[in-house]
């Protein structure tokens, strides 16, 4: 059966990267290797084998400030991304915790529905300047009670708002072993 990371190549075409290019001063990589062909079997025909059963992986995504879950899966299926991956990936988008607590930017707004929602919402004390970011420590635990609750996940995507978030729970995970960038294994980890 042909390897996953083969699949996917496929699919996106091969990984773009610096190797080979003439001032990288690297050799190119060597390509994957394609699947073996089909075997003969005992009577001189082919023998099939099953298809081979590849679990999808489990992306986690995080919409972007002021939108939503379902707003990030339409701009996923605009972008072909569940067309081209569907087979591949199963995409789990989480809607954050918070409503929308301020306008929605008219980009969005013009296109897309309510609910609204924000993961956090950065906002200055006054006293000295330093901006609060109301809201995320609630969020980072929403995000590990669906991890528990609806993981593990292979791999957390972020668009904007939640790609900032993608990274600060790549930061927890490391630091505190919680999260869906925990170690495989640990409590509440997600194994991304």
């Amino acid at each position: 059966s042909a390897s996953l990371g083969w699949r996917l190549q496929l699919k996106l075409g091969a990984p773009r990267s610096i190797r080979g290019h003439p001032r990288s001063g690297r050799a190119p990589a060597a390509a994957a290797a394609p699947p073996p062909a089909p075997r003969a079997g005992p009577d001189g025909g082919s023998m099939t084998s099953p298809a081979p059963t590849t679990t999808k992986l489990r992306v986690l995504a995080l919409h972007s400030f002021r939108t939503s879950a379902g707003i990030l899966r339409d701009q996923m299926a605009m972008a072909g991304w569940e067309q081209s991956l569907g087979d591949l990936c199963e995409f789990v988008c989480l809607d954050a915790p918070h409503p929308a607590s301020g306008p929605i930017p008219p980009d969005v707004a013009a296109f897309f529905q309510p609910p609204y929602f924000e993961w956090w919402n950065a906002s200055s004390d006054g006293a000295d300047g330093r901006l609060q970011y109301v809201g995320l420590e609630h969020s980072v635990a929403r995000i590990d009670e669906f991890v528990a609750a609806h993981g593990p996940f292979h791999a957390v995507l972020g668009f904007s708002q939640g790609a900032t978030l993608t990274g600060l729970l790549a930061a927890i995970g490391a630091a505190e072993s919680r999260g869906p960038f925990a170690p495989a294994g640990a409590a509440g980890g997600g194994g991304a």
